[in-house]
C-alpha cells in the first residue's frame, strides 16, 4: 500500500491531471491515474497546481528578525554596521528562537530546500554557524537546511580568524561564501576561499559586486578563477548588482563569461531594491541584476529571498514567490517564457544552482512538493496563492488549506467537495 496518494494534480507544462504515487520517501509513480489500490493516505486535488518544493537559495537564519534590536540604519555599510553590533551581543538562544520561526515560515510556504549564508570571524565567531548547523538538525523531516560558511569583513588579515573559516569546514558547512567586490580588492579573499573550498572539495556562493556603481570587480576575478579551478557548476554569484549598471557591451561579455564558468546568479530583489539607489536625488539604477540580460544569454538564475525583517531589509516572510513576484515587476519580465522562468528560478534552476541533482516531479525523486490553491490559467508568480499542502520526504509537512480530518469515501455521484477544500480520500489514521 503506497503512503500518499495525491490525486488531480496539475503539473507545469504538462496537459491534463496525474496522480502522483508516493512510497518510502519518493514518487513512485506520476501519471495520469494511479494503481487502483489505495493509500494510507490520499489527498484530492481537483486540478491545484502541484510544484516540487521550493528553493530558497540565499537567506540569513542568523539575522532574521532583528529589526527590533537594530532598527534600518538606511544603506548596506550601516546595516554591516548595527548587524556586528547585534551579533555581538545577542543571545545563543534568541537567534536559535529567531532561526526557527524562519524555518517554521519557510516550511508553510512550501519550500523544501533553504541555504543559510552565516557570518564566522571577527565579532562573529562561530556563535552563528554553531546555530546555523543546529537549525539544520531541527529542520530534518520538514525541510533541507545548506548553511554556507561566510568569510566576515577582514577575516583573512588575522589568522586566527582564517582558522575560523577552516574549522567552519571541520564543524561541517556545506559552501563557503564571501562579500567579493564591494569596496576592496577581491584578490586575497578569492585566493583564500578558492584555496580551501578545493581542498575541502566544497561548493563556493559569493555576495558579489553588490553596489550600483559601473564596474564589476568581483565578476572581473571570480569568472576566471572558477575556470582556473575547474569549479564550473558549483559557483553561485549572488547579488550582481554592478552588472546592471556597466555599459552594455561589458554586461554581454561579463554574463558571457558568466555563462561559460557555469556560474550561477542568485538575483535578490528584495533587499537589493531596498538598499541600492537610496541616495540618488533623481532615482536611477535600483540595484538588482540584469535578469532579462541573463535570460536571453542562458546563464542559469535563480531568485531567492535574502533578507528577512533585519536591518538590511525591514520587510519580507521567507516566500521565494513573493520574492520573484518584486523580481517580475522590477526586472520587467514581459512574456510567457519570461513569467515562466520566475518559477524555475524557485524551483528547478534554484536546484540546480545549489547542486541538487535528485530533484523534481518524477518517479524515484525525493517526495518534496508544496500544492497551490491555484488551477491553471493561475500564475504563481503572480497571484501569490495560497499554499494548499507542503510534503517532504513523503510526509505531510504543513496544510494550511487542506483538511486533516478522516473522512468516508464519498459517492461517486457526489464528487469532490468545492469551495476551496478538497476531499480527502481514504484517509487512515497511522
Amino acid at each position: 500500500m503506497p503512503d500518499l496518494i495525491l490525486r488531480g494534480a496539475t503539473l507545469p507544462g504538462r496537459a491534463g491531471r496525474v496522480d502522483l504515487v508516493i512510497e518510502n520517501g519518493r514518487l513512485v509513480s506520476v501519471g495520469p491515474a494511479a494503481p487502483s489500490s489505495r493509500g494510507r493516505d490520499e489527498f484530492q486535488l481537483d486540478g491545484r497546481l502541484a510544484l516540487p518544493g521550493l528553493v530558497d537559495v540565499h537567506h540569513h537564519l542568523d539575522k532574521a528578525y532583528a529589526l527590533p534590536d537594530t532598527g534600518v540604519p538606511g544603506d548596506l555599510p550601516s546595516a554591516i554596521a548595527s548587524m556586528g553590533d547585534y551579533q555581538a551581543r545577542v543571545s545563543r538562544e534568541e537567534m536559535l528562537r529567531r532561526g526557527l520561526r524562519l524555518l517554521d515560515q519557510a516550511v508553510s510556504f512550501g519550500v523544501s530546500t533553504l541555504r543559510t549564508h552565516v557570518n564566522v570571524g571577527g565579532a562573529y565567531g562561530l556563535r552563528g554557524l554553531e546555530v546555523a548547523l543546529e537549525l539544520r538538525q531541527r529542520g530534518r523531516g520538514r525541510i533541507g537546511v545548506q548553511v554556507v560558511a561566510m568569510a566576515s569583513a577582514g577575516v583573512l588579515p588575522d589568522q586566527t580568524d582564517w582558522g575560523m573559516m577552516e574549522e567552519a569546514t571541520r564543524l561541517g558547512c556545506d559552501a563557503l561564501g564571501g562579500s567579493i567586490g564591494v569596496r576592496t580588492d577581491p584578490a586575497p579573499l578569492l585566493d583564500g576561499l578558492f584555496g580551501l573550498a578545493t581542498h575541502r572539495s566544497l561548493p563556493l556562493d559569493l555576495h558579489v559586486d553588490e553596489h550600483v556603481e559601473p564596474r564589476c570587480p568581483g565578476l572581473e576575478q571570480l569568472i576566471p578563477r572558477t575556470t582556473a579551478a575547474g569549479y564550473q557548476g558549483r559557483v553561485i554569484a549572488g547579488h550582481c548588482c554592478g552588472l546592471g549598471v556597466v555599459g552594455a557591451d561589458e554586461r554581454r561579455r561579463l554574463i558571457a563569461g558568466l555563462v561559460q564558468a557555469g556560474i550561477a546568479v542568485a538575483v535578490l530583489p528584495l533587499t537589493n531594491l531596498f538598499l541600492q539607489g537610496r541616495d540618488q536625488e533623481v532615482p536611477g539604477a535600483r540595484g538588482i541584476a540584469p535578469v532579462r540580460a541573463l535570460l536571453r544569454q542562458g546563464a542559469l538564475v535563480a531568485c531567492a529571498s535574502d533578507n528577512v525583517q533585519d536591518p538590511y531589509l525591514p520587510y519580507g516572510n521567507g516566500d521565494p514567490l513573493l520574492a520573484a513576484l518584486v523580481l517580475g515587476v522590477a526586472g520587467h519580465l514581459t512574456s510567457a517564457a519570461e513569467r515562466d522562468a520566475l518559477v524555475d528560478m524557485v524551483t528547478v534552476d534554484a536546484a540546480a544552482a545549489a547542486g541538487m541533482a535528485d530533484y523534481g516531479l518524477g518517479p524515484g525523486r525525493p517526495a518534496d512538493l508544496v500544492v497551490l490553491d491555484a488551477r491553471p490559467p493561475d500564475h504563481p508568480a503572480a497571484s501569490l496563492p495560497a499554499r494548499w499542502l507542503v510534503v517532504h520526504g513523503g510526509r505531510v509537512v504543513a496544510a494550511p488549506a487542506a483538511p486533516r480530518w478522516a473522512t468516508p469515501d464519498p459517492p461517486e455521484s457526489q464528487g469532490p467537495m468545492r469551495g476551496g477544500l478538497a476531499t480527502v480520500v481514504n484517509r487512515k489514521r497511522r
